[in-house]
């Protein structure tokens, strides 16, 4: 077990240093108030009074005092239990790029090697959060919609730009992305590079489940239930003549039909993870009937 299960998620133990943070903050603030409100009544307070309010206020100050060296000591544990998870992910990350490059060099295909760099890919999404909290992060990383010259662009344009930015990023088929790292470069597979692309362009999980950034699990078919309160479904014809729609061809693997998800360019031509190119990539249109419905996001 690790820390992010024993004790608190980085996110978590950020939230339990603030309100620490605001307590302490919140106690000088009343023995402020208290010395300013002894001054003031002193001489005008009764002396039995006196030595009631001053045991009362004794009794708040170890109350207090208590609950911060209580919370003190137990951020001290968090930090140490941090700080050896991440060496014990770090040897494991170092194993297993190490059996990664052997069995590359025995010729394995990189569909038998998936699931390996899948975990490859978790170890590294851990070694991050943990890093980041070891170094005192506190707040959230910004979506990419929150940053120039981002922000400033209608959810369209931001999805090309954005999703532009990969081009010529590794494809993997079935590498689980991780959806808040503002800085990862792939690899990924088709679905998880739109769900990377939506999230960092809009803050909406789409095309994942469950519904958390941090654990989704992209896939082609998780857009038939799209976009939900996050935009509406339109025909083909619009996504395909409209820059930055969302075009969706659902999997049917009954049929030998593959999923496939793509940022429109308005002309046919849209962006995607390509297992044909094994790269982020803008790829020629489709013939008609290839894709079943578009998604305008809001």
């Amino acid at each position: 077990m690790d820390a992010t299960t024993v004790f608190l998620s980085p996110k978590e133990m950020s939230q339990f240093l603030d309100y620490g943070l605001m307590g302490f903050g919140a106690f000088c603030v009343l023995v402020f108030a208290f010395l300013i409100f002894t001054m003031m009544t002193k001489k005008a307070v009764k002396s039995e009074t006196m030595t009631i309010l001053n045991r009362f206020f004794i009794l708040v100050l170890v109350i207090f005092g208590s609950m911060f060296a209580f919370a003190y000591l137990e951020m001290q544990t968090v930090s140490a239990r941090v700080t050896e998870d991440i060496v014990k992910y770090e040897n494991q990350a170092d194993e297993l790029a190490e059996t990664i490059s052997k069995l590359e060099l025995e010729g394995w295909s990189d569909a038998d090697l998936a699931q390996l760099r899948n975990a490859q890919t978790t170890l590294a999404g851990k070694l991050r959060e943990l890093n980041r909290y070891a170094e005192g992060a506190t707040e959230d990383p910004q979506l990419l919609k929150d940053t120039e010259p981002y922000a400033a662009m209608s959810t369209p344009e931001r999805l090309v730009a954005i999703g532009k930015t990969k081009l010529g990023t590794p494809y993997l088929w079935s590498l689980q992305a991780v959806l808040p790292d503002t800085t990862y470069d792939g690899p990924w597979d088709n679905s998880e590079f739109m769900g990377w692309v939506v999230y960092q362009a809009t803050g909406n999980v789409m095309g994942c489940l469950p519904k958390d950034p941090e654990i989704g699990d992209c896939y082609t078919g998780h857009w038939a239930g799209e976009p939900g309160n996050n935009g509406v479904r339109q025909s083909v014809d619009w996504g395909l003549a409209s820059e930055g729609g969302i075009l969706i061809r659902l999997p049917m693997p009954a049929e030998g039909k593959g999923g496939k998800v793509g940022i429109s360019l308005g002309d046919g031509r849209f962006i995607e993870a390509s297992r044909a190119g094994k790269q982020v990539q803008i790829s020629d249109a489709r013939l008609e009937g290839y894709w079943d419905f578009a998604v305008q996001l809001n």
